[in-house]
């Protein structure tokens, strides 16, 4: 899927409330999605790399940040080395 729209979110995680980042799918990768409920937790920035996406979040009515992350690795030798 080139392109995550509203809909298909909403299909996956089966409520209003929520928030998402993505890295989209470029050829064969499959890409990387995460999903949260903006109800719990507020995104505060989001970082996207080529195969890695991660989310700095914090909890609705607490001071505490962390980050949500998600990567994947390449298949090819030689792609490998320059991940």
């Amino acid at each position: 899927m080139a392109k995550v729209t509203v809909w298909f979110i909403r299909s996956l995680w089966g409520s209003d409330n929520f928030d998402w980042a993505c890295v989209p799918s470029n050829g064969r990768s499959g890409g990387i999605i995460l999903i949260w409920d903006d109800s719990l937790m507020k995104k505060e920035g989001v970082f996207v790399g080529n195969h890695s996406v991660s989310v700095e979040i914090s909890v609705v009515g607490d001071e505490f940040r962390w980050v949500l992350s998600s990567a994947y690795a390449l298949n090819s030798a030689a792609e490998k080395i320059l991940f």
